[in-house]
């Protein structure tokens, strides 16, 4: 490798166990996004009140199909960011 990784500092740990970690971590993480999307667009599908708010809201920030936002001015919307906070709270309940 050209540059240290996080697993280059367990030493005690075979390249395989490293690798399955790794794989354990990016599958982890995929089924977190995954399972979090799935309630989103269930909530957005089944509230009509709340798809019209996300639509007016997001064709505000991105007006023709081309605009792409970055992070920092979607965290800016805030009715998309009380709805992923209030997404969040919901599953933890």
């Amino acid at each position: 490798m050209d540059h240290p990784v996080i697993f280059d500092s367990l030493e005690n740990l075979s390249d395989d166990r490293k690798a399955s970690m790794a794989s354990e971590l990016l599958v982890a993480g995929s089924d977190t996004s995954g399972t979090t999307l799935t309630y989103a667009l269930y909530y957005i599908c089944s509230n009509p009140d709340i798809n019209n708010k996300l639509t007016e809201e997001l064709e505000k920030a991105m007006p023709t199909m081309d605009t792409t936002p970055i992070l920092l001015e979607l965290e800016q919307l805030p009715y998309l960011v009380r709805f992923f906070s209030g997404l969040c709270h919901r599953s933890l309940s």
